[in-house]
């Protein structure tokens, strides 16, 4: 091959038009993700495909590195404003932490958001409180999870 194989047939203008167009339609959706070309080969972007995939079943993510960031307090009314100022932001979602049920390791954190609508999280916690694993799950994961 040379190179310019592809799955798709239509002219990159229109491939980035059916993809803006997509991510549009699918904008606030629960489980929307955007996985990005950036610096990465397909088999890099199939991984980042399974890793979202498992942190929506409860699954363990494999290989994911994580960072600590340390900021200053901002608050939420600032931070909406900010957001909606910066172009390259395409939506913002908010949410409030309703109840935290903490063990030594595990975190899991019920999220109430501004239209009502709730989203579930699993935490694996380091001795030092920092959050070493997170991911998305839903309700039947979460009260499984309770017991």
């Amino acid at each position: 091959a040379d190179g310019t194989e592809s799955a798709r047939h239509e002219s990159p203008d229109q491939a980035r038009d059916m993809d803006m167009k997509t991510q549009q339609a699918w904008m606030g959706a629960k489980n929307h993700h955007i996985v990005s070309n950036a610096g990465k080969d397909f088999a890099q972007k199939r991984e980042e495909v399974k890793n979202i995939i498992r942190r929506i079943i409860g699954d363990r993510v494999q290989e994911e590195r994580s960072a600590r960031l340390v900021c200053e307090f901002i608050s939420r009314d600032d931070m909406k404003r900010f957001l909606r100022a910066d172009p390259q932001v395409a939506y913002t979602s908010f949410s409030e932490v309703r109840s935290t049920l903490l063990s030594d390791k595990v975190r899991l954190q019920k999220r109430t958001m501004p239209d009502k609508t709730v989203s579930y999280f699993y935490q694996d916690v380091k001795e030092d409180g920092t959050v070493e694993l997170q991911f998305e799950m839903d309700a039947w994961h979460y009260q499984k999870k309770l017991r």
